[in-house]
């Protein structure tokens, strides 16, 4: 395939061309080229159970939390925990149906996944918590 002029070509063929394994590692080249100098996490009203609201069985939350900081892998580690999940699940493993990006970027040194190894200010991360998914929906 043909890339636009200036665009460099894909470097690790390896890496299947399925989306739940492209888009992680695409997530974690971007962040690396260029990590945010301000990172923020908006959490007043969202939704659950998929993307948009094209999904069906989507429902709206108002967990009413902001997740902010310098850091942008310690933020969405934080802002995977306090949704409920694991941001240190091993890839393939839910929440992350793929590569799971986070742990992509800690390994190579862009940031801290362990939220009991990220300090948070504000509300507790205990207190924080606003599960998007109840135990019986991730088995099924």
């Amino acid at each position: 395939m043909k890339v636009p002029e200036g665009v460099p070509a894909e470097i690790d063929h390896d890496v299947p061309a399925q989306g739940i394994h492209r888009v992680p590692h695409i997530v974690a080249d971007i962040w690396g080229a260029r990590p945010a100098d301000l990172n923020i996490v908006e959490g007043i009203r969202t939704i659950r159970g998929g993307e948009g609201f094209w999904n069906r069985g989507v429902s709206v939350l108002e967990p009413k939390l902001i997740v902010a900081g310098r850091n942008g892998v310690c933020v969405d580690a934080i802002a995977t925990a306090v949704m409920g999940f694991d941001p240190q699940a091993p890839h393939g493993q839910f929440p992350f149906p793929g590569e799971n990006h986070l742990r992509l970027l800690a390994s190579v040194g862009m940031g801290e996944i362990a939220p009991e190894r990220i300090e948070v200010r504000g509300v507790p991360l205990r207190d924080a918590v606003f599960p998007f998914q109840s135990k019986r929906a991730r088995k099924s």
